[in-house]
């Protein structure tokens, strides 16, 4: 249970974010595209730290979807913004 909720999603998050970051680090000679592999590697690791905060009573407690809707309009907002 705790390696399928916990440990296999944060190691995607980490993958994602190597990933995208190695391919900005290669893509440094085209600005847009750098800025933007920068932002989605940026919000690819932020979710367990969402995840935390999303804990708190205010913010629905553990079963909200509080996550997904904050990850969505991040992604949402950088591609009104790049």
């Amino acid at each position: 249970m705790f390696l399928s909720n916990v440990v296999w999603p944060n190691l995607a998050s980490v993958r994602a974010f190597t990933l995208l970051g190695a391919a900005a680090i290669l893509l440094r000679g085209r600005p847009q595209a750098h800025k933007r592999l920068m932002l989605l590697a940026s919000i690819a690791i932020i979710g367990p730290a969402v995840a935390r905060v999303s804990r708190w009573p205010p913010f629905g407690g553990e079963d909200s979807p509080s996550v997904l809707v904050v990850l969505l309009a991040l992604l949402a907002r950088s591609s009104f913004t790049t």
